[in-house]
């Protein structure tokens, strides 16, 4: 909330926000923002609702991978999973 005041910013960068949590909202009651890149997997990041909101985009990008820190006990590959990267960007509705 200060940064954002202090900088205002018209784009913010969430990575993998919280499961079961949704800061959209949130962000957009500051008027300077325009537009969060939300990088997660729909499965385990945010919330089904937030996903399901017509204003996100996913960014066709199967390039990114994360590796929990798991794969050092369980074999590398193991815990392997896809990345997706999101737009969110502010509708009449967030003003």
């Amino acid at each position: 909330d200060e940064i954002v005041k202090k900088y205002n910013p018209d784009t913010i960068i969430i990575s993998w926000m919280p499961k079961g949590l949704n800061l959209v909202n949130d962000i957009f009651l500051h008027k300077s923002i325009k537009k969060i890149i939300l990088i997660g997997a729909v499965d385990a990041t945010g919330t089904k609702k937030m996903y399901n909101d017509k204003n996100i985009k996913e960014i066709n990008n199967n390039f990114q991978v994360c590796i929990s820190d798991d794969h050092l006990i369980t074999g590398f590959y193991k815990d392997m999973s896809l990345s997706q990267l999101f737009i969110i960007e502010r509708s009449n509705s967030n003003n």
